[in-house]
């Protein structure tokens, strides 16, 4: 049996047209139904990796909820873990992001690392978490998580929306860093503007660290390892 499968999905890009998800995902779904099923394995973590929804439509959550809602019917009680980040069509487009994202980018280092800290968490950060509440996509996860995989603990980190998160299947650690790098976007057009910030760093960091001496202290966990 495969100790962990892992169910990756990206650029579902769903709109607000109509009244369900495309023909396409559709048929994404069946795919994902033949493959569950002939699996020999209990434990799927599901992945997703950007852009569910397309251009930061609000109207787009009512189907992106049908189309993780039949997901959730095909892989029935498999799921041991979901991981969602945003891509650049999560967020909501914005005046005030078109204005200061090109401004952050001028402030990059010569290795093309963004060196704001906890000043820049504190004062402008805000804004750019606004715009994943603006599109809806905030809402979308939170029913994702809490309503549907009644995983409420990773969906307040991927809401965030970078941290860490671990999960013990069999008697194994598996460690998931959830990372946002889109939030730098102001459009689709946007392709290899990423920007990595030292305040998300800082924070991996200090929670890699800090689940690593969790689990040294253990003394469950550091007698399975013997």
């Amino acid at each position: 049996m495969n100790d962990l499968v892992i169910l990756h999905l990206s650029d579902l890009h769903i709109d607000g047209e109509g009244r369900t998800y495309s023909k396409l995902l559709t048929a994404l779904l069946g795919d994902i139904k033949n493959q569950v099923n002939s699996i020999d394995s209990n434990n799927i973590v599901i992945v997703v990796t950007g852009d569910i929804i397309d251009k930061g439509k609000c109207n787009a959550a009512a189907n992106a909820k049908k189309f993780f809602q039949r997901l959730k019917e095909i892989t029935e009680n498999k799921v041991k873990a979901i991981y969602i980040v945003p891509g650049n069509h999560d967020k909501k487009r914005t005046d005030s992001n078109a204005i200061l994202i090109p401004a952050y980018r001028g402030l990059l280092n010569e290795s093309n690392v963004c060196l704001f800290g906890k000043n820049f968490r504190d004062s402008l950060w805000p804004l750019q978490v606004a715009t994943y509440e603006e599109s809806g996509y905030n809402d979308l996860i939170h029913y994702i998580y809490n309503d549907l995989f009644g995983m409420p603990e990773i969906g307040e980190i991927a809401k965030n929306p970078f941290g860490v998160h671990t999960i013990e299947i069999d008697e194994k650690k598996y460690c998931f860093i959830l990372l946002n790098t889109a939030w730098s976007c102001v459009d689709e057009k946007d392709t290899r503007k990423l920007i990595l910030g030292k305040f998300q760093l800082d924070e991996i960091n200090a929670q890699i660290r800090n689940t690593i001496e969790n689990y040294e202290t253990d003394p469950a966990w550091r007698s399975r390892r013997r």
